[in-house]
């Protein structure tokens, strides 16, 4: 059973009915749930359905570059001034390996940059999810990135209750002015649906934590073990965590693997705490554990910092193919200017 299968009705024998007594929980009714919530395999659909416009659209380009060449050599004069330009066009747009592997690297940059200034841990969390949220519907061909990183980063300041002017916030930032954010800032928040809430899965481990003393179990061995999930829920922000799993499964998940390593028998807690629906919890927490956390632990994030530069460069001239100084439409586009 995967993650997502596993769904709230399979250990909630109320769920979705209408007698007020038994109204869905919290998480149930935010824009979170109703809007952000996918299978893996409805996720993999949007990518590769937005990746498959985006190739589009570069094609198009691609052909009033073609068109511009034509244009070029036919009037070409000078060889020594004007350059012969080959119409064939080689494929520069990014696949979705490319992509990930880039959109990772600017992710884990939200961690850098939140950690250098100092700001609270759930500012970097929700803006990791509203990167995430943004190129769900965007590719990185769309928009730089770096900017919507930032942009992300601004609005999370205001939904955390960290909220920073603008005019102080760029100044964190060199050669970043404030009217690069205010202008993506509406729409960022288009992509988001201008749903800003995100449910974080670390209020439900504290309350893990607080449940477990009820059992007979050592209250340092539980601290313990709750010290030791906060990795796992860190490490679950460079998954799709937050788009298959509730926040509670989460830590439920977290805290069991780190719980089990301290000797803590919690199979016995989730018995006594889901009583006949405990096979099903096991099952989706085991999916969880297989799926989202790493098997020897959270390790730091890595990166080949040279891939990254060409890839870096290679998506400049996909999203922009006119900033190519070997394109036509560039030297079209710098002459006209002159």
């Amino acid at each position: 059973m995967s993650t997502v299968d596993a769904t709230e009705a399979e250990f909630n024998p109320h769920y979705g009915e209408s007698d007020p007594k038994t109204l869905p929980c919290l998480y149930e009714q935010s824009s979170h749930f109703r809007n952000w919530r996918f299978s893996p395999q409805k996720l993999h659909e949007i990518r590769s359905d937005l990746h498959l416009k985006a190739i589009e659209k570069f094609n198009s380009t691609m052909e009033l570059e073609k068109l511009a060449r034509k244009k070029k050599n036919s009037s070409r004069v000078d060889s020594a001034t004007m350059p012969l330009f080959n119409e064939e066009i080689a494929d520069e747009y990014l696949t979705m390996e490319e992509e990930n592997l880039l959109y990772q690297f600017y992710e884990n940059n939200i961690t850098l940059l939140a950690k250098k200034l100092d700001w609270p841990v759930m500012v970097k969390f929700t803006a990791i999810v509203y990167m995430k949220r943004f190129y769900l519907y965007n590719t990185l061909m769309d928009f730089q990135i770096s900017n919507i990183l930032l942009t992300c980063l601004y609005l999370a300041c205001k939904v955390e209750n960290a909220f920073i002017p603008i005019d102080k916030f760029v100044t964190h930032i060199p050669r970043l002015e404030a009217s690069t954010i205010l202008d993506l800032e509406f729409r960022v928040s288009q992509s988001l649906k201008f749903d800003f809430a995100v449910i974080h899965p670390y209020r439900p481990l504290y309350g893990i934590m607080l449940d477990l003393q009820r059992l007979p179990f050592h209250v340092s061995l539980i601290t313990e073990a709750y010290q030791d999930a906060i990795p796992y829920l860190d490490f679950s922000y460079r998954t799709d965590a937050t788009f298959t799993c509730l926040p509670s499964q989460l830590a439920l998940a977290a805290f069991r693997l780190s719980a089990t390593k301290k000797g803590l028998d919690f199979d016995s807690y989730l018995k006594v705490t889901f009583g006949d629906n405990h096979s099903a919890i096991t099952s989706i927490l085991d999916s969880i554990q297989r799926d989202i956390f790493p098997g020897e632990g959270p390790s730091p994030y890595r990166s080949d910092k040279d891939r990254i530069k060409r890839l870096d460069r290679k998506l400049i001239f996909a999203r922009e193919p006119e900033r190519n100084p070997k394109n036509a439409l560039y030297i079209s586009k710098n002459s006209s200017t002159n």
